[in-house]
C-alpha cells in the first residue's frame, strides 16, 4: 500500500479548521519526506528484526559452548545495550523535530519565489521576487547586429558553394613506379 496516497486522502478529508493549523509547506513536507522516512525506517527495522535475534541467539549459544561465564556476561550486557539505545533514541527525538521545522521553513522560503520575464523588442526584463523583497532584477539588451552578421555569413557560404574549384584538381602523375 502506498503511504503517500493515504496521507493525501487524509489531508483532503481534513476540515478547514484543521487545515488552518498547518502551513502548505508543512503538509507538503509531511506527505513527501515523512512518507519516505517511514518507508526507509520500516525497511531498516525489518532488517534489524530479522538479523538481531538470530545474531544474539547464535552468539549466546557459541558463548555457552566456549565458556559458561562468558554467556552470563551476555545475559547482563544485552539489557544494558538495549537501555543505551533507548536513551539515544529519546535524545534524538527533539533533534528530529527541530530538523522538521527547519525543513518547513526552508521549503516555505523556496516555494514562494516568483520569476517574471518581460520580452520587449529591444530589451528583455527578468526579475525574481518573494512576497517581501525583490531578489533579482536585470535587463538584457538584444543585439541588433546579429541579422547583419548572419546574412553576411550566409552570403559567404553561398559563394563558397558556387565556386568551380571547390575540390582539388585530379593529379595523375603523382605516383611512384
Amino acid at each position: 500500500k502506498d503511504i503517500r496516497n493515504d496521507i493525501f486522502t487524509h489531508i483532503n478529508n481534513l476540515s478547514h479548521s484543521e487545515l488552518d493549523k498547518f502551513t502548505t509547506t508543512t503538509l507538503l513536507n509531511r506527505s513527501i519526506n515523512d512518507a519516505r522516512n517511514i518507508q526507509i525506517g520500516i525497511g531498516s527495522v525489518l532488517r534489524v528484526i530479522m538479523r538481531a535475534p538470530v545474531l544474539i541467539l547464535g552468539s549466546f549459544i557459541m558463548a555457552l559452548f566456549i565458556n559458561i561465564k562468558l554467556s552470563l556476561i551476555f545475559i547482563v550486557i544485552i539489557p544494558i545495550l538495549v537501555f543505551i539505545v533507548w536513551k539515544i533514541m529519546a535524545k534524538l527525538k527533539p533533534l528530529l523535530l527541530q530538523i522538521k521545522t527547519k525543513l518547513d521553513k526552508t521549503t516555505n522560503i523556496t516555494q514562494k519565489i516568483s520569476l517574471g520575464v518581460d520580452a520587449g523588442s529591444k530589451h528583455i526584463g527578468i526579475s525574481a521576487t518573494t512576497e517581501k523583497e525583490e531578489l533579482l532584477a536585470m535587463e538584457v539588451e538584444l543585439r541588433s547586429d546579429i541579422t547583419k552578421l548572419m546574412s553576411a555569413r550566409k552570403a559567404f557560404r553561398q559563394t563558397r558553394r558556387n565556386r568551380k574549384t571547390r575540390y582539388r584538381k585530379p593529379r595523375f602523375l603523382n605516383r611512384k613506379k
